[in-house]
């Protein structure tokens, strides 16, 4: 259960990521009680990738962005292809 909530919460994000303009924010939250979803915490989401260092790349609906601080990638059609890859400090 811990993985598929990892999943979800990197492809929600690495979605938002591919998709983010000045200006939007990202909000993500479990559901009510613990029977619903895991309250853990994931990595990905404190990962600081800073701006966007250019437009989003979409290759059919697998999308890739890179930032200051980290690759994003993701097939919009597949809930367990999301990756927030940090970049190493120079």
């Amino acid at each position: 259960m811990r993985r598929a909530a990892t999943d979800l919460a990197t492809y929600a994000l690495a979605a938002y990521l591919c998709l983010a303009t000045a200006g939007s924010y990202f909000s993500y939250g479990w559901w009510y009680d613990v029977s619903q979803g895991p309250l853990w915490r994931v990595d990905q989401l404190d990962v600081a990738v800073g701006e966007p260092l250019g437009p989003s790349e979409f290759a059919g609906l697998a999308c890739r962005r890179d930032y200051e601080g980290a690759t994003v990638s993701v097939d919009l059609a597949r809930w367990d292809s999301a990756a927030i890859i940090p970049k190493t400090p120079v």
